[in-house]
């Protein structure tokens, strides 16, 4: 397993999204972040601001790393 999967497992596990996701979370991790930062308050499932925490989590994983 790559250090970037273990840092996305880890920040899924940290904010309860689960491991489903992660699909979603490495393709917005390769995303800028203007094209899909926002949230539609309908109660998505996932909804965007646990994707946000969740890639903004790995990002200051790998700047610790």
């Amino acid at each position: 397993m790559s250090d970037l999967k273990r840092l996305i497992q880890q920040a899924m596990h940290e904010n309860m999204l689960d491991e489903l996701y992660v699909g979603y979370v490495e393709e917005l991790l390769l995303r800028e972040d203007d094209a899909w930062r926002s949230c539609c308050g309908r109660d998505c499932e996932p909804c965007m601001r646990q994707l946000m925490r969740v890639v903004d989590r790995v990002r200051q994983l790998q700047e610790q790393a």
